[in-house]
């Protein structure tokens, strides 16, 4: 079944909702068929689905192995991004996680004196 909310979208545009359900499984299937087959999906503006043929261990000893499809998704879009804002640590590449914390501690043992 598809996603109530994708339902809802498309009815709004006029069409009926079981036919918009209808429309909705068979893109959806086509989509699961052609992964199926091999093929990359392209989702306009979203990413890009991938689903390659890649071995697997079912169980526990690891004595056989299954071929099997996982879809995965290759270039993802950034679909909405927030304005900047302030964090409490400043992020600079230049200077890992340690050094910053040794930073910090000199700093304090600094004042303290």
């Amino acid at each position: 079944m598809v996603d109530k909310h994708i339902i809802a979208t498309i009815a709004e545009s006029g069409i009926a909702v079981d036919d918009a359900q209808d429309m909705a499984e068979r893109v959806f299937g086509a989509v699961l068929s052609s992964l199926a087959a091999g093929r990359t999906v392209q989702i306009p503006g979203v990413c890009r689905l991938r689903a390659p043929r890649k071995p697997a261990w079912p169980g526990t000893l690891k004595r056989q192995a299954v071929e099997q499809r996982k879809v995965g998704i290759v270039h993802p879009a950034i679909i909405e991004q927030g304005a900047p804002y302030e964090v409490a640590k400043p992020i600079d590449p230049q200077v890992s996680s340690h050094a910053w914390g040794q930073a910090i501690r000199a700093a304090a043992e600094g004042q303290g004196q």
